[in-house]
């Protein structure tokens, strides 16, 4: 962040195939990833689950821990690995929810007059040993950062902010509806928009990126299906001719020929569309993967 920035306001909301459900820790009872090892946990283990999330219902009360709050800023040393290298500065912490037997974490140290505020998005065990740690993009001052829980399985990190044009490019997203290029910065190549991160936890809570370096066209109807993942509840309002039109799209980004002489007449109309291959299986980047299951899905349903 520059030094004009403040914490990040973060949305959490947990996306899935009924909708949007708060993923904020339930008080009223320890989180559903205590019921491990076939419901049995040792009682050291249960203790220091306990004290984890004391913790972090306390940070959840509060706004932020003050660097003079000596008391949670020491119980923070013992989860967050940075907070004793990052003295002086004031720490945000919430959970975001479960995900199987971890916990996900978004916390942030901070200072006003600094420009060396840092956030962090970490997968911890039940007993708040930190399994992964995954530094987040830097943000200005108007930018914000969403952390979502897609479909159950994903771990979407989105950034709103100011990015050069080549980081759109870099990061295959530019969607049409969601970003505008300001007329102040259209010689400095600076446009508004998204920048869209997934992650997949394995079984040692590691995060694994399927985050791929894909261009998108920005001339595509809906380039948003090769560029981010999209919920079955936000499919689940578009008519069939949209839905077919987002799942030829995204075949047809890696040129494929089409054997429906009515299909291929459309993209050869396009000028963003080539005509290369007749299997593009091998160049179907993961998010278009998960995007096409769920079109090809609701086409059948309709």
């Amino acid at each position: 962040m520059n030094r004009y920035s403040l914490i990040v306001f973060i949305l959490i909301y947990l996306i899935s195939c009924t909708g949007n459900d708060s993923a904020w820790l339930n008080k009223a009872k320890l989180p559903a990833a205590i019921a491990i090892n076939n419901g049995t946990i040792k009682k050291d283990n249960f203790e220091e689950i306990k004290a984890f999330t004391h913790f972090l219902e306390e940070m959840a009360s509060e706004p932020m821990i003050a660097s003079g709050d000596e008391k949670l800023q020491q119980m923070a040393t013992i989860y967050f690995p940075d907070t004793t290298v990052i003295e002086g500065f004031d720490l945000h912490a919430r959970e975001i929810g479960n995900l199987d037997t971890f916990r996900l974490v978004y916390y942030e140290y901070f200072d006003l007059y600094s420009s060396d505020n840092t956030a962090y998005f970490g997968v911890f065990s039940p007993t708040g040993e930190p399994l992964d740690i995954l530094k987040m993009k830097n943000i200005s001052f108007e930018g914000n950062a969403n952390i979502n829980i897609i479909d159950h399985q994903l771990i979407e990190i989105s950034y709103f902010d100011f990015f050069e044009k080549e980081q759109f490019e870099k990061n295959g997203l530019v969607l049409t509806e969601e970003f505008y290029l300001h007329d102040f910065d259209k010689k400095r190549g600076i446009m508004e928009g998204y920048i869209y991160e997934y992650y997949r936890i394995n079984s040692n809570g590691q995060l694994k990126s399927i985050s791929e370096n894909t261009t998108v066209s920005i001339k595509r109807k809906y380039p948003q299906s090769s560029a981010r993942v999209l919920s079955f509840s936000e499919l689940k309002e578009l008519p069939i001719d949209a839905i077919v039109r987002m799942k030829n799209e995204i075949l047809a980004q890696h040129g494929y020929i089409f054997s429906n002489e009515e299909i291929q007449n459309q993209f050869d109309k396009e000028d963003w569309y080539q005509a290369w291959h007749t299997d593009v299986e091998a160049y179907i980047s993961e998010i278009e993967k998960i995007n096409l299951a769920k079109l090809q899905k609701l086409e059948r349903q309709y």
